[in-house]
């Protein structure tokens, strides 16, 4: 299953809407022996994305303004993550796409360096904020999609 949570901003009013919908074909095989399984779409059942906003943040010193997506990502499963992917889908006024992106709330990789998280254990929950350089202005505040488009369990054998 695919979850795809799309957060519309009316001004005065926010609208959620939860789509599942069938996966066809993605797949992640790991680096790491940490993550050395394959994605189990299945697993994303068991993930909650919630208190999602997304907005032009403006740097206080340099004043340079950017999309920021905020939220909170939630293992409702028995199982330990190594890897959880995002695509970003940043919409226009008319909810028409003008840029995609991927980005890793979760990525555990002795490969990583400093770029490397936490694996996501059964039952816990993290906040994550991504920041978009390049989406274009035509962006509108408050329209994006995240859909969960990878996992990888943490292979236990190896940890």
């Amino acid at each position: 299953m695919t979850r795809i949570i799309s957060v519309s901003t009316i001004p005065g009013m926010r609208v959620f809407s939860i789509v599942l919908m069938l996966a066809a074909g993605s797949f992640f095989t790991g680096c790491s022996s940490q993550a050395a399984n394959s994605a189990d779409l299945s697993y994303k059942q068991f993930l909650s994305v919630s208190g999602v906003q997304s907005y032009y943040y403006k740097e206080p010193g340099t004043k340079d303004s950017y999309p920021l997506v905020k939220g909170s990502l939630s293992n409702l499963g028995p199982e330990t993550l190594g890897v959880v992917e995002f695509t970003l889908r940043y919409k226009d006024n008319l909810n028409r796409e003008v840029y995609e992106e991927q980005a890793y709330p979760v990525y555990v990789s002795k490969f990583a360096g400093a770029s490397s998280t936490d694996p996501l254990n059964p039952g816990a929950k993290l906040k994550f904020a991504f920041r978009c350089y390049k989406c274009p202005h035509t962006w509108e505040p408050g329209r994006i999609d995240i859909e969960i488009t990878k996992t990888a369990l943490i292979d236990k054998k190896s940890s």
